[in-house]
């Protein structure tokens, strides 16, 4: 008896020991996965933002090229600029104003006309100033005129985005800068022995300009196609590796869809707040014609903003229709109930075959890699608005294809 009394008090020590040792062992684990989790989570919420950025940064820098940098989009918007009636009033009303800022009608009126009538000379002036205007406003408006306005534009583009793309140095030009450009222009002629002449130095280094941006200008030009790669890309590995290292993949990539749907609202509320600031500093009676010719520029850019909210939400509609949800189940049970069933159904018919149980099986990752090919898309594709509502509309489609061909438990 007394052994077995002793013999239960050693095991019920050990018991106590071994669970004691459980403890410890358990409150490291928490302590470590709590430390984990810290850094996981500080290590999304730092590489969350870059990506934010990268992907405003990238934004713009798309809008940019085509609508700035590229020549023959850069026409497109001197196109859009000119067809604003607003624009074409303004520059008939400014070309018509500075002509008579210079010119005093009523005073030339006074000094010509006959004694008699010169009393109507405020008059008449006012009529042939009246007159000028409408003038030159049916000017403004007549396709002759929009044409000669872009063209001209056009050039002084293209000839401005050489010089950036040719330019040298910090930015500071000087005339020794600029009579070396100049004496270029002259081989093969009488005049080429100019290019061999020096300037002194007292007027060489004559500063005539001072571009501190042109050097960042230069690098934007030249390197643009490797830039708007470069930005794709990072943004889509920065994603990808968030997606990575969360615990929680599915949620995590509904609430980097939810963020870069913000992001691009936020850029749209931008938008609108710097039009506002940009009209209130214009001259009150050209106004209009400056909303027309921001809106004019801008609209391509803000359509841009909302292909790429559309795609972000496409995936935020995916990441939620594939998770365990109550009420994403029964979205996928009414889509399967009134549509996929009926159609799969008709394309499979009552048996399932290898392929169905094959979809079925990886229906979850098969989805998340057709998001994966529709980001991975964007390096190869022209990033314009078209291309991007065409391809969250091509992503969804696949989506659904997937949904079908699954293997109906």
């Amino acid at each position: 008896m007394a052994k077995a009394k002793q013999s239960a008090e050693s095991e019920l020590k050990a018991l106590k020991a071994e669970n004691l040792r459980l403890k410890r062992q358990l409150n490291t684990q928490m302590s470590t996965n709590i430390k984990n989790n810290g850094w996981r989570t500080a290590t999304i919420v730092v590489l969350a933002g870059i990506t934010g950025a990268v992907l405003i940064s990238g934004n713009l820098l798309f809008w940019t090229a085509r609508t700035v940098i590229e020549t023959d989009k850069y026409h497109d918007t001197a196109q859009a600029i000119i067809e604003e009636p607003a624009v074409q009033k303004a520059i008939a009303d400014k070309t018509t104003d500075a002509i008579f800022e210079r010119v005093d009608t009523e005073q030339l009126l006074e000094e010509n006309l006959p004694p008699r009538v010169q009393f109507a000379a405020p008059t008449l002036a006012t009529q042939i100033e009246t007159f000028t205007k409408d003038k030159a406003r049916q000017v403004t408006s007549s396709e002759e005129f929009q044409d000669v306005w872009v063209d001209v534009n056009v050039k002084a583009h293209d000839r401005f985005i050489s010089a950036i793309r040719e330019s040298e140095g910090d930015g500071t030009v000087n005339i020794s800068d600029v009579y070396s450009k100049l004496t270029q222009q002259l081989e093969g002629t009488k005049l080429s022995f100019l290019q061999n002449v020096k300037l002194p130095d007292n007027i060489g280094s004559i500063q005539v300009l001072d571009a501190p941006w042109l050097p960042s200008a230069r690098y934007v030009v030249v390197n643009l196609d490797a830039l708007r790669i470069a930005t794709v890309s990072l943004f889509i590995i920065l994603t990808a590796v968030i997606i990575y290292i969360s615990r929680h993949r599915r949620k995590i990539a509904l609430k980097l869809g939810v963020f870069y749907a913000l992001l691009m609202v936020a850029t749209l509320i931008s938008v609108r707040i710097t039009r506002a600031i940009v009209v209130s500093k214009a001259d009150p009676k050209y106004q209009d014609a400056v909303t027309a010719a921001y809106q004019a520029v801008f609209d391509p850019f803000v359509l841009q903003t909302v292909g790429i909210m559309a795609l972000a939400l496409a995936v935020v509609v995916v990441a939620w229709l594939i998770g365990p949800g109550k009420y994403a189940g029964k979205v996928r049970q009414s889509f399967n109930t009134l549509f996929a069933n009926n159609i799969h159904g008709a394309i499979f018919g009552k048996k399932e075959n290898a392929y169905t149980r094959w979809v079925g099986k990886y229906q979850a990752k098969l989805q998340w890699i057709a998001v994966a090919i529709a980001f991975v898309s964007l390096l190869v594709i022209s990033v314009t608005v078209a291309n991007i509502v065409w391809l969250a509309l091509a992503l969804l489609t696949v989506i659904a294809i997937i949904q079908i061909s699954s293997a109906k438990k």
